[in-house]
């Protein structure tokens, strides 16, 4: 599975790019800081057969 995190503040654009490269909105988490709430958004999406496994990645 790939996973990308996202901000709350895409535009329609981007969410539908996101959709149409196979990717589902995973789950969205709110933390409650002292600057006011972060809403992030989890992306996921099977992985492809050229993807690199994430163990591969040096990061």
């Amino acid at each position: 599975m790939t996973y990308l995190r996202t901000t709350d503040r895409l535009t329609r654009h981007d969410g539908r790019r996101m959709a149409s490269g196979g990717f589902e909105i995973e789950y969205i988490e709110t933390r409650h800081t002292a600057h006011g709430p972060e809403t992030v958004v989890v992306w996921s999406r099977p992985s492809l057969p050229g993807d690199f496994p994430e163990d591969q990645i040096p990061y």
